[in-house]
């Protein structure tokens, strides 16, 4: 199941360890001229809040005229550590260089893993 956020300035999405990760995130309120995302490049990171540490780069897919969707596999999310995250997401118009807002991810123990 993927998730949507439209309005995602300082968010807080919760996310369990071991999930697939897949949001799509609808960028309207970017300072940019430009009326679309098509043929730009995006890309993403969780950070730790404290340190800056890279917990995870995302793949990024544009996936509408104001739309890209971050992406990690559950095999990548069981190692998240549990705790609050810092990302945003980077557009590149061929050397322009913009970003989103903040958002937060807070890591949580999933409750259902492994065999019985």
């Amino acid at each position: 199941m993927m998730s949507r956020c439209e309005s995602c300035s300082n968010a807080l999405f919760e996310h369990k360890r071991g999930d697939t990760f897949q949001y799509e995130f609808e960028l309207d309120a970017l300072d940019s001229e430009t009326p679309s995302l098509i043929g730009q490049t995006a890309r993403a990171m969780m950070r730790t809040v404290d340190s800056g540490e890279v917990v995870q780069v995302f793949a990024c897919q544009i996936t509408g005229p104001r739309s890209v969707t971050l992406f990690a596999h559950a095999a990548d999310t069981a190692n998240w550590p549990v705790g609050e995250y810092v990302c945003d997401i980077e557009l590149d118009d061929e050397g322009y260089i913009e970003s989103s807002a903040d958002f937060y991810i807070n890591i949580r123990k999933d409750v259902t893993y492994g065999q019985v």
